[in-house]
């Protein structure tokens, strides 16, 4: 099901916010033009990534430095064992698309 989570205008590029679709805590992110949906809460103790480091397309977790690929989910450094989910998302009409 896909649900409008934002307008595209509300996120310059290397920007992010955090929004709430269908019930689930999420990050879009605007990286350099590539608008990215991920899970807010890092899987190792719940954590934000909201104001993760991002280095490439990786985030890193603030309070343990688990890291996340943004592009794929998977875990690139531990403590985190299970991968963040990762929705695709598509622009229409300067609404941006994320299918939950």
């Amino acid at each position: 099901m896909s649900v409008q989570a934002a307008k595209l205008q509300e996120i310059p590029s290397g920007s992010r916010i955090n929004i709430t679709v269908s019930g689930k805590s999420l990050i879009l992110l605007n990286n350099d033009g590539k608008i990215l949906a991920f899970d807010e809460k890092c899987t190792h103790r719940g954590c934000s990534l909201l104001k993760g480091k991002l280095t490439d397309n990786n985030i890193e977790c603030p309070c343990h430095l688990a890291r996340f690929n943004i592009i794929s989910g998977k875990v690139i450094q531990g403590p985190a064992t299970k991968p963040i989910v990762v929705y695709p998302v598509t622009v229409e009409n300067g609404s941006i698309m994320i299918n939950i």
